[in-house]
């Protein structure tokens, strides 16, 4: 099975570090940054997105680049008929969001969006253990630490008009993607957004609340802690307290201790250790032609829940 990526910064080196080590070809790898290419050979590095799609024909292309240029990425490849592992988010506006939705309703080919914190062996444990029972009311917690440095690392940081907002849709989605995993997708919500730390140096948001008008779903997040917490995700359901944190899982003060994945190298420890689980797990589906679970409408659920929050304003608004 032939692959290639698009993005070679962060976050796709992680992806490449699972590619080089995962029974594939990689024929293909892109950046406008030329010097990110140098320890790959001449014949796969690329600079032109469209130039390495159209004349290495993969399988397969992993889009790890600025938010900001997932939607018009993804739409090249699929009408290709070329399968996308996209990183999150999987675009910024309902606008973009409604394109990739008719664009894949004609294509062959199949959309993964890399949410790799459902691979999570906490995250497996409490989803089956909830197989039979409603959950209740669920809270989410997230408190980490993203300073002037680490938005200084690409021009598309901390910029709406690049990445679509701050720690909601950056680093809060996979925590918003877990809570209606566990749950479901609020009708609607009330949110409050708000730059505290870095004023001036950012315009989108490193401090954010979010709340279903029934206060069952409840998310706080933050940027500007004073280091990199871990994620905390507490669920209710009629007889039991079920408290997520790392890999421990906690069920009416009963401790479970879940395997701990391995940070792969490149990635931080806030990252987890799922994507290459969840890169492994997009390729049997590929070749068996199989459904991958976290296609475009699953992907676009927590998505949907940031996009209405960036509406709200302080204000009641539908989640569609």
């Amino acid at each position: 099975m032939k692959v290639a990526l698009i993005g070679v910064g962060v976050i796709g080196k992680v992806h490449l570090n699972v590619i080089t080590n995962t029974d594939v070809e990689l024929v293909g790898v892109c950046d406008i940054d030329e010097s990110k290419l140098l320890n790959y050979q001449e014949s796969i590095r690329f600079t032109d997105y469209k130039l390495m799609i159209d004349t290495t024909y993969p399988d397969i292309v992993h889009i790890c680049t600025p938010h900001y240029l997932h939607k018009e990425m993804i739409i090249y490849a699929l009408e290709r008929n070329v399968n996308v592992f996209c990183e999150k988010p999987l675009c910024i506006s309902n606008e973009e969001l409604s394109e990739l939705i008719e664009v894949i309703s004609k294509s062959r080919a199949q959309l993964g969006v890399c949410y790799q914190n459902r691979y999570n062996p906490s995250t497996i444990f409490v989803k089956n253990y909830l197989k039979d029972k409603e959950v209740d009311s669920i809270y989410g917690e997230l408190r980490w630490h993203r300073d002037e440095k680490y938005y200084s690392q690409g021009y598309w940081r901390g910029k709406k008009k690049y990445e679509g907002g701050g720690v909601l849709i950056n680093q809060a989605i996979h925590t918003i993607d877990l809570m209606q995993y566990f749950y479901k997708v609020p009708s609607y919500l009330v949110s409050e957004i708000s730059n505290q730390s870095l004023i001036g140096i950012i315009d989108v948001e490193d401090n954010a609340s979010i709340n279903s008008v029934d206060n069952k779903f409840k998310l706080v997040a933050s940027n500007s802690s004073d280091k990199d917490y871990p994620i905390r995700i507490v669920i209710n359901t009629k007889d039991e307290v079920i408290k997520i944190e790392s890999n421990k899982v906690t069920i009416n003060e009963k401790v479970y201790e879940c395997e701990k994945l391995n940070i792969l190298p490149h990635a931080k420890e806030s990252y987890g250790g799922g994507h290459a689980y969840i890169i492994n797990d997009f390729y049997r589906c590929i070749k068996e032609n199989k459904k991958f679970s976290i296609d475009l409408f699953e992907a676009s659920k927590s998505l949907k829940i940031v996009l209405a929050s960036y509406k709200s304003e302080g204000k009641e608004i539908k989640v569609e």
